[in-house]
Order: C-alpha cells, then sequence, then structure tokens
C-alpha cells in the first residue's frame, strides 16, 4: 500500500501467484449465476454465455439488452444481497493476517458490462446513434457498483485496501472510442465509483488491455490509483514514465510477446526496462507476472525465470535507491 500511495515503500511489492511471493491477497465476491447446460451459464445480469471446454472466459451468445427497448422493464441484480459478502470478513482477516494488502474483485466495471448486455457491435453504434440510452445504463451499472463496493467494505469492517475491476478499452494500436467520447460518457462515472471508494478507505483498481495511452489522462483525472497492465510492449515503459508520482501501475512482463517468445534475454531486459521507467523510490509499481501462463503458451521453467529476472530487477533498484 505504501507503493500504491508513494510513500516510499521498503521495496518494490509483488504479485507473482503460484510462482513466486505475493504481497496482496484477492478476495472474490459472490456473484449468482444459473448453469443451463454442460457449457451454457447465464449471469446475474441476464446475458447467457458459452462456455467451450479448454482455456478460456467463454463468449456471451444472448443480450439481455438487444433490444434496447425492453430497458423499461429490465430488472437489474440487487448490491445489496449478504450472500454476495457472507464470505468476506474471515477471508479478509485471514490475508490481513499474513501481512498482505486485501484486494477485493469484481469484474466487469462499465464498458465490459455495458456491451455483455447489449453486444459489443450494438454498443458501440449506441454511443453516436442513442447516446442517451448509454447514459441511462451507464448510470444504473455506476449506481450498482458503488454500493456494491460499499456492501463489500462493510462487510469487512473496513479491512479491503483496493476494489479492482476490469474494463478492456483498447485495440493494439489505440482505443476503440474517441478520447472525447470518453471523457464525456464514461469519465463521470468512473469518476462517482472511485470517488466512492476513496470515501470508505479503499484505493481503485482496474485492469485494461491494450494500447488505452490516449484515455490514461482522464482515468487519472477520475481517481484511478493503480492501472494493471499485462501486455506493456503495447503501452510502451517509457510512455508510462510520465504518470510516475500520479499513477501506481501492476505492470507483468508481456504475456502476449516477451514471455511466449521464451528468450531469456529478452525477458531479463524488459524487467529491467519496466522496473527503470515505472518504478520511482516514492513507489508506483506492483511487479506481476500474468495468472495464467498455459493460455499464453509460456512454459512453468519460463513462467519461473521471468520471476525471478522481475526479482533481480527490483532488487538492483531498491539498491540503488536505498540511500535516498
Amino acid at each position: 500500500m505504501r507503493a500504491v500511495r508513494f510513500q516510499r515503500p521498503e521495496r518494490i511489492p509483488y504479485l507473482f501467484w503460484r510462482w513466486g511471493p505475493n504481497d496482496l491477497g484477492k478476495l472474490m465476491l459472490n456473484s449468482p449465476k444459473r448453469t443451463v447446460g454442460p457449457d451454457t451459464e447465464i449471469d446475474e445480469f441476464g446475458s447467457v454465455w458459452k462456455k467451450p471446454a479448454g482455456r478460456t472466459i467463454g463468449y456471451v451468445t444472448r443480450y439481455p439488452l438487444a433490444d434496447w427497448r425492453v430497458l423499461e422493464n429490465y430488472i437489474w441484480p440487487d448490491p445489496d444481497d449478504p450472500a454476495r459478502f457472507a464470505h468476506l470478513r474471515e477471508e479478509a482477516g485471514e490475508i490481513r493476517a499474513e501481512g498482505k494488502a486485501v484486494f477485493c474483485d469484481y469484474s466487469g466495471m462499465l464498458w465490459e458490462r455495458l456491451w455483455h448486455l447489449r453486444g459489443f457491435d450494438n454498443a458501440l453504434i449506441d454511443l453516436l446513434d442513442r447516446p442517451e440510452f448509454v447514459l441511462e445504463v451507464v448510470d444504473k451499472l455506476t449506481d450498482f457498483m458503488i454500493r456494491l463496493a460499499r456492501n463489500a467494505q462493510k462487510a469487512t469492517g473496513g479491512l479491503i485496501d483496493v476494489w479492482c475491476s476490469t474494463d478492456d478499452w483498447g485495440l493494439q494500436s489505440g482505443p476503440f472510442i474517441a478520447p472525447e467520447i470518453f471523457r464525456k460518457i464514461f469519465k463521470p462515472c468512473y469518476e462517482r465509483i472511485f470517488r466512492a471508494c476513496h470515501s470508505v478507505g479503499m484505493h481503485t483498481y482496474l485492469h485494461s488491455d491494450g494500447r488505452i495511452n490516449a484515455l490514461l489522462p482522464s482515468l487519472v483525472e477520475a481517481g484511478l490509483d493503480v492501472l494493471e497492465i499485462e501486455d506493456i510492449r503495447v503501452l510502451n515503459p517509457a510512455e508510462l514514465g510520465i504518470y510516475r508520482g500520479k499513477l501506481a501501475f501492476c505492470c507483468t512482463l508481456d504475456a502476449q510477446s516477451t514471455m511466449p517468445n521464451g528468450d531469456r534475454q529478452a525477458i531479463k531486459a524488459e524487467a529491467a526496462e519496466v522496473v527503470e521507467n515505472m518504478a520511482a523510490p516514492d513507489g508506483g509499481l506492483i511487479a506481476s507476472i500474468y495468472w495464467d501462463p498455459e493460455s499464453c503458451g509460456v512454459s512453468e521453467e519460463m513462467q519461473r525465470y521471468g520471476v525471478q529476472a522481475y526479482m533481480t530487477a527490483c532488487e538492483i533498484f531498491r539498491r540503488l535507491h536505498e540511500d535516498e
């Protein structure tokens, strides 16, 4: 947490899952869903998911708001359902007892949930053709997320350090919506969510894939504390250096290229590059590794090498700055 707050941590914190040390422990909220077949389930928003065998999260096959006219009678899930939070206090206490920061995770904050409800193509078209519809849905999602976060923190007795969620905004070349649309429609909602989290003692953490550099100023202004990056070569570590002291990063070695390619020298060099550009003596970096290497074609041996290379780079950084 000192790294997230830029309060001069003794070292760079780690999130290496089962391949190394971890300074974070994650809580997952209970999220009601119904299984309706061997490979099909319905989430709590009514989106129908196909879950084929293999290493995949699946894909949506039916969107409950595919016809936007049903919105008037759409029944939103209940963020106050106590069953969601029944296990949180005990698990959060165990994480804290281990000396770790407590992260609470609920996937799909605004955009991802919007297109799971509406369909990806429809949601993009709506931004131009029916912005009032998008605003209504996103406003409802914002209310839902705020109540969910506050209820989770209350259930733990204030033990959650960071509220985590996901919204993938980028292609490999840039965001798939114009930054001005993002600022007009989504930034105010992020501001509301982040402000609500801060008001109950939680920092904010967002996972987002792709080259979203053009959206980062708006996210920082909205109050984002930590951005999770798993495709660092797409964003470019040198370009992210301008956010030192303003935004913390939980950054893996690149899960799309560097790690799958298996070039040990490239892995070692990337670890050094990430630390040099994104860490500061005051904090700002959580060193991480992609949690599912098999899905990226990364061997167990290479995953462990990546962890060691990253830890070495972090230790070199610590020694260089320990007297500052």
